[in-house]
């Protein structure tokens, strides 16, 4: 109740219901509220309904990644992507490695700083009639090459965990394996049954299967020693390819959107909240905070200033396009959430990561209105 009160209240001043679930989970998560609240074995259930919610979330995520749109992406698009992702991970590596952080530690946040949240974004700029325009093609163009590299620095983390050194060494090899595999059961088995339920009009038939289909890949996945998570990627991705009907496939995303927005997902949010260490909040933590916070501006910014330079974009629109991938969101919470899970890295840089979302998502919509005004 309270998540959804939080969620409904930041959707009512035009930001994104995320925020509202994390605060909540913040105030739940509060020493004195705490104990009141989470006894006995709901802690744990609400652990494992987070990890659940990571899995549909991932799944989602490749669901949506539009293959078409993406070869398409203009030279623009595909530059700006690739500045934005790797000035703000470079920035981000050796400003933590200035303040003695660990390599990994260095390398996990500057992911979590690289990775954008661009549906926040595209909402203001449909609002402001500048979704069709240059600048609203390239930052949806550049938001989707963005999830991808997002998604591929996750299975690289994912590897890391596995075995180390020596698991990144054979992932290639996994992958390929598991690749294989995934094609067979997504592109010969899955659309003949899809398509056999969708003749008889169930909807809630193919959703079914699509969820199995999904869960099956994620298990096959984690046999082969990969990451569920990479696993329900490429299961969504497979399921949006194998699906030919555009009626279908509108109805399964539809289907996953509301079970995992508007169920599943809530947990993994809250569960973030919860992890938030108000004990470390001190003076050097704020400074932390801030200055985190400040290399994920700079980075974004700096990245796409730079690309604009190469591309002789106006500085304005340099700027917009800027503002608009500068909002953190999910996939770079779930990179911190399984560095956490993992004791990659430490509760008061996990508590940093945490904060720097929430600034950047609170302040990048207002200045890019800014702007649009």
């Amino acid at each position: 109740m309270i998540s959804f009160i939080f969620a409904e209240f930041f959707y009512n001043i035009s930001y994104p219901r995320v925020l509202g679930q994390i605060i909540a989970g913040m105030v739940l998560g509060y020493p004195l509220i705490k104990p009141l609240v989470f006894q006995g074995a709901f802690p744990d259930l609400v652990s494992a309904l987070s990890q659940i919610g990571i899995v549909f979330l991932m799944l989602l995520v490749g669901l949506k990644i539009n293959v078409k749109n993406m070869r398409r992406a203009s030279w623009d698009a595909t530059l700006i992507a690739f500045f934005g992702f790797t000035v703000p991970l470079v920035m981000g590596f050796f400003g933590m490695r200035v303040l003695g952080y660990s390599h990994l530690e260095a390398v996990i946040t500057g992911i979590c700083l690289a990775i954008s949240a661009e549906a926040v974004a595209v909402e203001i700029l449909m609002e402001y009639n500048k979704l069709s325009t240059r600048v609203g093609t390239i930052v949806v163009e550049a938001g989707m090459i963005d999830d991808v590299l997002g998604v591929f620095s996750l299975s690289i983390i994912a590897g890391f965990l596995s075995g180390g050194l020596g698991g990144l060494i054979f992932m290639p090899a996994e992958i390929a394996l598991f690749l294989v595999a995934s094609y067979v059961i997504g592109f010969k088995v899955y659309p003949q049954v899809a398509r056999f339920i969708w003749r008889e009009k169930s909807e809630e038939g193919v959703f079914t299967v699509s969820v199995i289909f999904g869960l099956t890949v994620v298990v096959l996945s984690e046999y082969l020693g990969l990451s569920s998570l990479v696993g329900a990627f490429i299961a969504g991705l497979i399921i949006h390819l194998s699906i030919k009907d555009k009626k279908e496939e509108e109805e399964i995303v539809d289907s996953f959107q509301k079970i995992t927005f508007g169920l599943i997902i809530p947990f993994f949010f809250i569960s973030i909240g919860l992890n938030f260490e108000y004990g470390f909040l001190n003076q050097r933590l704020v400074l932390l905070i801030l200055y985190i916070t400040l290399l994920a501006f700079a980075g974004k910014l700096g990245g796409t200033y730079l690309s604009g330079k190469i591309l002789r974009l106006p500085s304005k629109e340099a700027s917009i396009i800027g503002w608009s991938m500068n909002s953190r969101g999910m996939v770079g919470l779930v990179v911190a959430e399984i560095a956490r899970a993992n004791n990659l890295i430490t509760p008061a840089l996990f508590t940093a990561i945490v904060a720097t979302t929430l600034l950047t998502t609170l302040i990048s919509p207002a200045v890019l209105r800014r702007y649009l005004q």
